[in-house]
């Protein structure tokens, strides 16, 4: 790894120092911090969706504490996507940190928007992207480059201060047709790694997405899947409920044209789905006067005319499919005759969950369609010959691999070494991890603390940790209550009563024999307390008990179970 010397003319800072708050070691949480002569600008603000290991926790973002504290520097928030994984935690951030300059795509932008509402959207400078356009943001020149994706609207960044330059690809696939013919800007990223060739003024540093370098070869276009679908909606007699993932917006365009064509009319299942439309229609992707039905409606449509659009980000695809599968959806409900076609990959960790549910759906006498053999799903992400393409393009001095978990981040800057790159000049850096950028020399100059913060979307609040930890303690070893009640002179005159509930322990006899064994030592115990602490109060007793308690049960029976002391207090036998 290089340690490239720093810059040491003292009249002027040239330098650029970037952090990673998110998005390295994890596919989502993307956000990063570019900071240059006291100013700032945030790239992204993604989200994570954790699996089953985090009850209750709908998503995740990056903690962004270390801009809590700066947030009179930041100049302005650019998104690059309108992917959950870079802008899913965007509106969080605006709103905390009080953004009031945002650039993004017209797609991005409308659905932030719909996000924050319209009192809070009405606060900001909102400024929609043109590809190769230069922004001039106080110390910094952006430039966005339009990139394929499954998503309509995707834009890297090239971002320069002074002398650094820096490329963030974003999230991106090179789509050689794509349907609405608008392509990866090959001929901007050529430029840039045409100053490098000709006058080594090209991109320093190139943050490239790593999501599916275990793939080979090229992925697939949007434009490959579009057959299909016209082979199953012409060849379903019965309704058609549509599952894909909210970013994968030229799908649902494509779908909705396929529709158009077969006489389907289509209603909108959820919320996600609406906000993705609504979006749609005011960024001028869809006809503003295109029409939708109403799911109460479809009673008065023939069933081989009904097309029902359920859509939700990645990590909520599969919550979709159970509320389809169990009807807990208030104006709709699944029938026999009825198919399920689900447009995406399985989420890793949920395969045993989508059997499950293709069983409840198959027991109503519903067809199911999916899987990789369905040909109803293409990769969002570049292959390995795009990734590699990249690399000969921008011909860049560094390159730090990102959008990925660590195999796939060490894939990636094997493949950069395969294309020739030097590997002293491959970071791969943690979250947290600062970097400099000082007339083109970069070194690693330390580590700030991060983590992230955990939300409920169901009850629209932020979630602490220590509620995570006690709801994992509850799953694996359930809980313990002990009650017990003292007069107004804290003497004894009831219990303790054991109670043990969804502990792998509670109907054997050892639980049995530990009740019997410990009563009378509690009793001792409260009542020995009581008389050298006449004046304690009640949670005093409650404390002593559950530490004694815990203590007990850890050492006799080998558990850690939650231990709920309930005391009371009463007027009898207070003489």
């Amino acid at each position: 790894m290089n340690n490239p010397t720093k810059n040491t003319d003292k009249s002027k800072d040239t330098s650029l120092k970037i952090t990673a708050l998110g998005g390295l070691h994890e596919i989502g949480k993307n956000m990063f911090i570019f900071e240059a002569n006291e100013e700032m600008i945030i790239v992204d603000s993604g989200v994570y969706f954790p699996g089953h290991d985090s009850p209750g926790i709908d998503y995740t973002m990056a903690d962004y504490n270390y801009l809590i504290k700066r947030s009179n520097k930041i100049k302005a928030l650019f998104v690059t996507s309108v992917d959950d994984f870079h802008m899913g935690g965007a509106h969080h951030v605006i709103t905390k940190l009080n953004i009031k300059k945002i650039y993004g795509s017209k797609l991005t932008n409308e659905l932030l928007k719909i996000k924050l509402g319209e009192t809070e959207a009405n606060k900001r400078e909102w400024h929609n992207y043109a590809s190769r356009e230069i922004i001039k943001e106080s110390s910094f020149e952006v430039r966005p480059l339009f990139m394929t994706s499954s998503s309509h609207s995707n834009f890297s960044l090239y971002i320069r201060v002074d002398n650094n330059k820096v490329f963030y690809s974003g999230s991106f696939k090179i789509d050689q047709t794509p349907i609405d013919n608008v392509k990866t800007d090959v001929v901007g990223i050529t430029e840039l790694g045409c100053e490098a060739l000709e006058a080594g003024d090209g991109v320093d540093l190139y943050f490239g997405d790593s999501a599916n370098v275990e793939k080979e070869g090229y992925s697939k276009s949007e434009r490959a899947i579009i057959n299909r679908f016209e082979e199953i909606l012409s060849s379903t007699t019965g309704r058609i409920i549509f599952n894909t993932y909210t970013e994968n917006t030229i799908r649902i365009q494509n779908l909705l044209r396929v529709a158009d064509r077969m006489g389907r009319k289509v209603a909108l299942l959820n919320k996600e789905t609406k906000d993705i439309v609504e979006a749609l229609l005011k960024a001028g992707i869809l006809d503003p006067n295109r029409k939708f039905v109403n799911l109460l409606d479809l009673q008065d449509l023939k069933d081989s005319e009904i097309l029902v659009l359920c859509s939700a980000s990645e990590g909520e695809a599969i919550k979709e499919l159970e509320n389809i599968a169990f009807d807990k959806h208030i104006n709709f409900q699944i029938k026999a005759g009825d198919t399920v076609v689900n447009s995406g990959d399985l989420p890793p960790g949920t395969v045993r969950v989508m059997a499950q549910l293709s069983d409840a759906l198959f027991l109503k006498k519903v067809n199911i369609i999916g899987g990789n053999a369905a040909n109803i799903h293409v990769e969002s992400h570049a292959m390995t010959e795009e990734l590699k393409f990249m690399f000969n393009l921008l011909r860049p001095k560094y390159f730090i691999p990102m959008v990925g978990e660590t195999r796939q981040l060490v894939r990636h800057a094997k493949l950069a070494v395969d294309t020739g790159f030097d590997p002293g000049s491959i970071f791969i850096l943690d979250n947290g991890d600062q970097i400099k950028l000082d007339n083109g020399r970069l070194e690693v100059t330390g580590q700030i603390n991060t983590g992230e913060i955990l939300f409920s979307d169901s009850q629209d609040f932020q979630v602490d940790n220590k509620i995570v930890k006690e709801r994992d303690a509850l799953a694996q070893d359930g809980v313990v209550t002990v009650a017990f009640t003292l007069n107004k002179k804290r003497k004894l005159v009831a219990g303790p009563v054991f109670s043990a509930k969804a502990c792998t322990f509670s109907n054997n006899k050892e639980w049995r024999a530990f009740c019997l064994m410990n009563s009378g030592d509690l009793v001792d115990e409260v009542e020995n307390y009581s008389l050298e602490n006449p004046k304690a109060s009640i949670e005093d007793f409650q404390d002593l008990v559950r530490e004694k308690m815990n203590t007990l049960i850890k050492t006799q029976i080998g558990k850690k179970p939650s231990v709920v002391v309930l005391a009371n207090e009463v007027s009898i036998g207070a003489t």
